[in-house]
Order: structure tokens, then C-alpha cells, then sequence
């Protein structure tokens, strides 16, 4: 059976709504839903901030009109932020208890956290070695806490976090600009972001939590996903190159989940009327044919998804992305009818 879920965010302010249609829409990979639109607090970065400050109170972090930046003591966003956790994970908690199925959870990478939250004196992390390796350092201690909080909340469900890195290919190839935006920061080396990566899926996997990569940059960090040992990697289809293939390749014959985000996430193309999901998932089929893999493979590693997060859609676009996402899985199942994983 193809696999599918969301990849994180909602729109709408209520998490018992959300959480509602979450585990009615994917039953059997339910995530928990993100809402941004509750502000400040609430967005990827500062949902990650706020877990990271409970390590080490040197990343304390407040609004200021460019953006998150270091502060002595957080600041009111940051009390937001904890308490929209609270409420998360205990709206979350009442619903799966009892869950033995696939469930998933996101949270920001330290490549995006450094990208997005700036130090004192004003630049980014990022710009910043030691600091930068610092907050790495912390955000895995987090995310450790993170998950032995999610694993007695649900102790039977089969866990899966998904690190969201959008600002990874950005980082690595110096296309960050400065906080003035008149220069670009050095590309950070792939090597120690790979060992950086290698040790907190690792850190993942000791929890007994299935690690996924997750970035909606136009180019997928395959490479880099495969040797730091993630098992699942989530992107937007269309933008998967050719020239990606060898290296997708060896990550699906190693095991990795392919997290196929297919349909789009804005209104306008939303609301275009589809005949069928087939031509939908046709671009699975092919690619997987074209590097040499038999469906037998790919019903065992596709996971059908959106293109990415649905925090900007209304929440009618994001019903009909969801039941859409939902669809091509069915879609794809039946072609794959009587294939034996």
C-alpha cells in the first residue's frame, strides 16, 4: 500500500481542528500539524527556538522587525511559543495515544535556525563558526528531549522526525546574504555539515525514531541525506533534476524513503479541476524506471506528499490538496496492483 501524508503545516489558528483533520485525512502516517498563522512563535523557526532555549539559555530569541535574533532573556514570542507546544502535544497526545501506526513530527534544522536567527550584534548565526557550532550542538541535545517527551506521550506509535533544512542548499552554496543583504556569507563546508547531520540522525535513530530529511530548495541534498544516514527524503518531484538520478539511486537501493511531494500548495493551482491523478504520479513511475528500479521497489519506497507545507493555503485549497494527496496514493496503488514488496 503507498504510503502518504502532510509535510507540516496548516492553516487556521485551532489544533483540535487541525489535529481532526490530520488523522482523518492520513490515518496511517498522521503528522502533527503546524499553524503559523497563529504568529510569532508559532512558525518553524520559532517553534525550533523555543525547544532550543530549554537546552541552553544562551539562544534565547525575540522578534525584531528583520526576523528572530539573540536575546539575554526571552522575550514574549518565546512564551508563545512554549505554550502553542503545551497545547500541540497534548491536543496531539489525546488523539494518538493509543496509536501503533507511522507518526510523524517536524521541527527546524540547525542549518535553517542558524540561516534564520540572528546574533546580537545583528548577522546571522551562520556567519558565526563557533556559534553556529554551538547552536548544532544544542539543537541536538533538543531534539533528544524533544523525543523522549513524544515517545511517553506515544509510547506505541512508530515515530518518525522530519528535519526541516530549506536554507541547507542555500548555506552550502554562499547564497546567503548578510543581514544588509549587500554581501553573501561564505559557503559553509560540506563536510562539517554532513558530520553535523550524521550526528543528529544519528541521535535520532538512538531514540528509536526514524529520521527524514526534508527540503523544498531547488536542489535536493541527496548525497548529503544518504551518508548522514537519514531513511526518508522529502522534496518537491519537480524539481528533481537528471542529474540527480545516480545519486537518488544509491539512496533508494540503501533503503531511503523517496517522500514524493506531487501536488502543489497555492490556491490558484488548487483550484484548476484534474481529470485524474494518474499524469500525477506518471513522473514516479518514470523516474524510478529510468534509474533501473522495478515497482516491487518503488511500492515499498514512495511516500505520496504535497510539494511542501500548506500554511499558505486557505484551509478549502488545503482540503483539496490533502484529499488530492490522498488520490494519487490510490491512484498509484492500483497501478502497482499485485506487485509483491
Amino acid at each position: 500500500m503507498i504510503r502518504c501524508t502532510g509535510v507540516g503545516s496548516l492553516p487556521g489558528t485551532s489544533v483540535r481542528e487541525a489535529v481532526r483533520i490530520v488523522t482523518g485525512e492520513f490515518p496511517d502516517l498522521v503528522h502533527l500539524p503546524e499553524l503559523p498563522a497563529r504568529g510569532p512563535g508559532a512558525d518553524m523557526v520559532g517553534r525550533a527556538a523555543a525547544l532550543l532555549v530549554d537546552v541552553a539559555q544562551e539562544f534565547a530569541v525575540d522578534t525584531t522587525p528583520t526576523g528572530w535574533r539573540l536575546v539575554d532573556t526571552p522575550g514574549v514570542a518565546m512564551r508563545r511559543a512554549h505554550a502553542h507546544w503545551r497545547e500541540d502535544l497534548d491536543t496531539f497526545e489525546e488523539a494518538c495515544h493509543d496509536a501503533t501506526s507511522v507518526v510523524k513530527v517536524q521541527l527546524a534544522g540547525p542549518i535553517t535556525l542558524g540561516a534564520s536567527i540572528a546574533l546580537r550584534r545583528g548577522e546571522r548565526v551562520a556567519s558565526d563558526e563557533g556559534a553556529l557550532r554551538d547552536l548544532v550542538e544544542a539543537h541536538r541535545e533538543a531534539v533528544a528531549r524533544h523525543l523522549a517527551d513524544l515517545r511517553r506521550r506515544l509510547p506505541n506509535a512508530q515515530l518518525v522526525l522530519q528535519v526541516d533544512e530549506p536554507s541547507l542548499d542555500a548555506a552550502l552554496r554562499g547564497a546567503l546574504r548578510t543581514q544588509s543583504g549587500w554581501r553573501r556569507i561564505p559557503p559553509l563546508e560540506e563536510p562539517q555539515v554532513r558530520a553535523w547531520h550524521t550526528a543528529l540522525a544519528a541521535a535520532i535513530t538512538a531514540a528509536g525514531v526514524t529520521p527524514w530529511l526534508h527540503s523544498c530548495a531547488p536542489h535536493w541534498p541527496i548525497d548529503l541525506a544518504h551518508a548522514a544516514g537519514y531513511r526518508g527524503l522529502s522534496g518537491d518531484m519537480s524539481l528533481l533534476r537528471d542529474a540527480d538520478e545516480d545519486a537518488l539511486a544509491a539512496a533508494i537501493e540503501a533503503g531511503i524513503d523517496l517522500v514524493a511531494g506531487v501536488i502543489p500548495t497555492d490556491d490558484v493551482a488548487l483550484a484548476r479541476p484534474v481529470r485524474s491523478e494518474a499524469a500525477t504520479v506518471e513522473p514516479i513511475r518514470r523516474r524510478f524506471a529510468r534509474i533501473g528500479f522495478d515497482d516491487r521497489v518503488l511500492a515499498r519506497s514512495v511516500v505520496i506528499t504535497p510539494t511542501c507545507g500548506l500554511g499558505g493555503c486557505s484551509l478549502a485549497a488545503a482540503r483539496t490538496a490533502m484529499a488530492r494527496v490522498r488520490e494519487a496514493a490510490h491512484v498509484l496503488d492500483d497501478q502497482l496492483e499485485g506487485v509483491e514488496e
